[in-house]
């Protein structure tokens, strides 16, 4: 992607954050026919020697995992408008504040049903933390059987991961002062986390470079 230095989010740690805050990827492969999108929700484990590793499943009648085994899956962040009203000069455009985490590698079928039944188990404890009374993983045998036959497993080794924050980190300090004011008096929620991150990760007091 087009990655400006001022942009370019390198703390890994900022980028697995986004990962598991945002868990619903858009995983793109290269198909006989040209690219091929699914939209899936994805894990993230980070193994032994800082390894991350990207777990998911599909419907078995999804073509994708037949495809080449690279993939590229995107995870989109925190996003908002920005209105030209709150920068100190007028003469200026609207523009967009976003964070995007790309992670790439080659993906492996996972297709026995103990490896199907451990990204699903991984799954359902994550996304159930925050119910207030989660569901569990306790399904008949028969029923979690027929349910590993009809998907697919896989599992990306990530080889590059790389992320972009554009939080107005090319604006003047004032104009920044102005997009925290501004972000602040928004009741939606995608322009509170965009708030949120700004201050967390000192976007909004990185100096211009």
């Amino acid at each position: 992607m087009y990655l400006p230095a001022q942009f370019h989010e390198r703390d890994t740690e900022a980028l697995l954050k986004i990962i598991r805050a945002y868990p619903f990827a858009t995983v793109v492969t290269q198909g006989k026919d040209g690219p091929f999108v699914s939209h899936l929700p994805v894990i993230v484990e980070v193994r032994g020697q800082g390894e991350v590793v990207l777990l998911g499943h599909m419907a078995k009648g999804n073509p994708q995992w037949r495809h080449e085994r690279d993939a590229l899956v995107v995870f989109h962040g925190p996003h908002a408008y920005i209105t030209p009203r709150w920068y100190k000069d007028p003469m200026n455009v609207p523009t967009w504040n976003y964070a995007v985490v790309h992670a790439s590698g080659k993906a492996v079928p996972i297709e026995s049903r103990e490896g199907i039944e451990r990204i699903l188990r991984l799954s359902v404890e994550q996304f159930e933390r925050s119910e207030l009374k989660s569901w569990q993983y306790d399904l008949p045998e028969a029923f979690k059987a027929e349910l590993a036959q009809a998907m697919v497993g896989f599992e990306i080794t990530v080889s590059h991961l790389e992320g972009k924050f554009k939080m107005s980190q090319n604006r003047s300090p004032e104009d920044r002062a102005g997009i925290l004011a501004g972000l602040g008096t928004r009741k939606d929620e995608m322009s509170q986390k965009t708030l949120e991150l700004m201050l967390s990760s000192g976007c909004s007091s990185r100096e211009l470079r």
